[in-house]
């Protein structure tokens, strides 16, 4: 060995330390990169034993840059015909003698894990009245994910063309989850990094499920939290439905407005608490609660002021008994409370004199 002085060793290689190193960094990289890749097939042998229906298997970016459903999807129970709409074939240019529903929406509207929706049994349901001067077609245009301001634009763009005669909106789950009350400009955007992720990895799927499914509900909010959520008015909500709404006046299109329902309006909703999934900004169930309030509050006070029909859903199926069991988490209706829902459109639309049934109908369009 050379020493450089006396007693002080001299390296025969000294790039041997910085090779050492780069090695270790790239042991280090393979173990880090093969730790993840496992983790991604675990978690998705995980989705597929459970049969989860992801809404990322059917989606495709849209044109406009939102995401939409992949036309001609069939798998899984769920059906896109070509032009992007879940349900049976149809055409762009309206059939004769055809009354045609257009349902806007999120995963409500779309059939969250349903293998039918509360669309096609509205339809179902009224083809088989006799009173009903003309087919109706219902069109499901629900989306996953759709907060109102993708609704807005999957009216202008996808529906606008399909000149239908009425239109059913139900939108504001999304709204909720992704406003913070605190923070109204902060977002939780889907094209965010983040999502993309999401989208991307079924391991930071489930690490995200997992995050989210441990918290435990907290406990009373401090009165200035309260404070807060109580002077909210989801204002950037109410600035896009009204967005949406203009749209559906420009197309000369009656609007009739739905309000969320849910399993927090149970009498009840304390047995199936469980089952309640929280926004990322509460854990606590009386803020979301008062949240769900004030979005069903903002539903009908844009009715109200602007008089266009409103069938109140929320109250409907609130004041059913044991309707904690109509759902499978806190906005999901499960295939009874779909039947429900179905049953009480029906029912309420008749009531309003829109559709082409009935002496109502009639004497609505006389005037």
């Amino acid at each position: 060995m050379k020493t450089g002085g006396p007693g002080v060793p001299v390296s025969a290689d000294p790039r041997g330390a910085p090779r050492r190193w780069w090695r270790d960094c790239l042991i280090g990289l393979a173990i880090t990169v093969a730790l993840g890749l496992g983790l991604e097939v675990a978690a998705r042998v995980y989705w597929y034993r459970q049969a989860v229906s992801l809404h990322d298997d059917f989606a495709v970016v849209h044109p406009s840059g939102r995401w939409t459903l992949a036309p001609r999807y069939h798998e899984n129970g769920t059906d896109v015909n070509s032009l992007g709409f879940r349900g049976p074939e149809t055409t762009v240019v309206k059939p004769g003698e055809t009354f045609r529903i257009v349902a806007l929406g999120d995963s409500v509207t779309f059939g969250h894990r349903l293998h039918f929706t509360y669309p096609a049994l509205l339809q179902a349901r009224l083809e088989h009245r006799p009173e009903c001067r003309a087919r109706i077609e219902v069109i499901n245009a629900g989306v996953p994910g759709y907060q109102t301001r993708h609704i807005r634009g999957r009216l202008d763009e996808d529906v606008r063309p399909l000149r239908p005669d009425l239109l059913l909106v139900l939108a504001g789950w999304n709204d909720l989850y992704s406003d913070n009350p605190a923070s109204p400009a902060k977002r939780l955007d889907p094209q965010s990094p983040f999502n993309r992720v999401l989208r991307v990895s079924y391991a930071a799927k489930a690490l995200t499920k997992l995050a989210f499914d441990l918290r435990p509900p907290s406990g009373e909010a401090s009165p200035t939290v309260r404070q807060v959520y109580e002077s909210f008015a989801a204002p950037v909500f109410v600035s896009d439905y009204e967005g949406l709404l203009a749209i559906a006046d420009d197309m000369r299109t009656p609007v009739v407005m739905l309000t969320l329902p849910s399993l927090l309006g149970s009498p009840d909703w304390r047995e199936a608490a469980s089952r309640i999934v929280f926004p990322y900004y509460t854990t606590n169930v009386d803020l979301l609660m008062l949240l769900w309030t004030k979005y069903n509050r903002a539903v009908r006070d844009l009715a109200a002021r602007d008089r266009r029909p409103l069938i109140d859903l929320a109250q409907e199926i609130s004041q059913i008994p044991g309707s904690q069991r109509l759902f499978g988490d806190t906005n999901h209706l499960n295939p009874t409370g779909t039947t429900v829902m179905a049953g009480i459109l029906e029912n309420d639309l008749l009531a309003t004199g829109l559709l082409p049934c009935g002496a109502q109908h009639a004497r609505l369009h006389a005037r």
